[in-house]
């Protein structure tokens, strides 16, 4: 079982931790409308919908939040499934964080957390995939960070064919 930021956590306090991380991307700016939902599902909770940024970024989560004991609000649930993936609306695919998956067309790399990175701005489709060691794959908040930073990395490019 995880440890650390990955831990199981009361559904309560983990709703009250996302709320946190995503006000304070709002507040900076950086995100300009949360579109995640969260639903009960069989296995637990699955937050799913888009996270619309500035400059065209978009980051579409689908995360799965198994119930390990309890109920309602109190539940302690963690994560077992995850997807983050970051598109640049009119360019494409940025990266894609993934817990391990079945996936016949990449077999070396589905048992692994893993990532996917590709180069958006010369229309890169296949892109690169690299695994995660342990726990140190990213946490949503984490994914938004990284992305803030990379937005203001590449500002230049981005706004480049709007001109």
């Amino acid at each position: 079982m995880a440890i650390g930021k990955h831990a199981p956590k009361r559904l309560d306090r983990y709703l009250e931790i996302h709320s946190t991380v995503m006000g304070h991307r709002i507040d900076e700016g950086f995100v300009v409308e949360d579109g995640l939902a969260l639903e009960r599902v069989p296995r637990g909770y699955l937050m799913t919908g888009r996270i619309r940024c500035v400059g065209g970024l978009c980051v579409d989560v689908r995360k799965l939040l198994r119930v390990i004991a309890g109920d309602g609000s109190t539940a302690m649930v963690q994560t077992v499934e995850y997807t983050y993936h970051v598109v640049l609306e009119g360019h494409g695919n940025v990266l894609r964080y993934c817990s391990p998956h079945d996936d016949e067309a990449h077999p070396e790399h589905k048992p692994f957390h893993h990532k996917h990175v590709y180069d958006v701005f010369a229309g890169d489709v296949v892109g690169t995939a690299a695994t995660i060691a342990g726990d140190s794959w990213p946490t949503l908040g984490e994914v938004l960070e990284e992305m803030r930073v990379w937005h203001a990395d590449h500002t230049a490019e981005i706004e480049a064919p709007r001109r």
